[in-house]
């Protein structure tokens, strides 16, 4: 077959030239790399995904999605999406486990969507979108959040107090007023003042 199977729960299915999920993927897989791909959004995709009741980290960078995959997992801790052509978080699926998600340089712009389901995100990397308008549906269990190199043109403080837990937030590179970035860069490591 195409990919690599490893004792240990890996299977590695990266560079490929594949456009799906392979079917056969074993069950009892926790470390699943399928980057460097060309793998669209499907049914299909959604349902292979959802079969795989040991999965703990997911590689799908660098492939053609443009949807976040939508399949529930109790076990998924960290999803990679980054180098896709994802333009909306729309329709999370049930990811109580979920600690980090990248989603940079995709193509996410103006309201990014509702990431509040995600009660165990503890990093959330959106760098490099053209995102214009700071995330208001954020789980208070988020400790960082990467927005540098967006189009953020406004920045309420009141998103900010909300996420109790917040460490690291930061925002160069966007088109925030003069007025936001004097404040230390929005305390750019919250909590070190």
């Amino acid at each position: 077959s195409m990919c690599r199977c490893t004792a240990s729960g890996r299977v590695f299915c990266q560079d490929k030239g594949l456009t799906e999920v392979p079917a056969n993927i074993p069950a009892d897989v926790k470390y699943l790399y399928l980057q460097d791909n060309k793998i669209l959004n499907s049914p299909e995709l959604n349902t292979r995904l959802a079969r795989l009741p040991r999965l703990e980290r997911l590689f799908l960078y660098n492939n053609l999605l443009e949807h976040v995959p939508a399949f529930d997992s109790n076990t998924l801790s960290e999803m990679a999406l980054y180098g896709n052509q994802i333009r909306s978080v729309d329709g999370l699926g049930d990811l109580p486990s979920l600690r980090t998600l990248n989603l940079e340089r995709n193509e996410l712009s103006g309201v990014v969507g509702d990431f509040s389901s995600l009660h165990s995100l503890e990093g959330l990397f959106l760098r490099k979108n053209s995102i214009s308008t700071f995330p208001k549906q954020l789980p208070s269990s988020l400790e960082e959040l990467y927005l540098s190199d967006n189009r953020l043109n406004q920045m309420h403080l009141e998103s900010v107090r909300q996420l109790s837990n917040l460490k690291t937030l930061h925002l160069d590179s966007n088109q925030l007023n003069d007025q936001v970035n004097n404040k230390r860069k929005i305390i750019t490591e919250l909590g070190t003042s």
